[in-house]
């Protein structure tokens, strides 16, 4: 996947899903084995599983680390997945 084709309203909307829907531990929201931690700012979150992390900074700007390319493609198909996940609000 190419750094320009990330799409950060997609990448968002899958943060705020975990932090609505995970199961929340000391400092992570925890859903679908995708962890998310925000920034002490406000302005930065970090997203990962047990191989890739993404941080998301100010102004769309991010850093990513992935031992692989189909590890990073994996990520994002898990990040689809929480976003096409249907939750029951109550």
């Amino acid at each position: 996947m190419s750094h320009r084709a990330l799409d950060f309203h997609k990448i968002l909307l899958a943060s705020e899903n975990i932090r609505l829907h995970g199961e929340r531990s000391s400092e992570l929201y925890v859903l679908d084995g995708v962890s998310l931690s925000t920034g002490y700012d406000g302005y930065s979150i970090t997203l990962s599983n047990n191989k890739v992390s993404l941080a998301l900074h100010f102004h769309n700007t991010f850093n990513l680390d992935s031992p692989s390319r189909s590890d990073t493609e994996d990520f994002f198909k898990q990040l689809d997945g929480i976003n096409n996940r249907k939750f029951n609000d109550c």
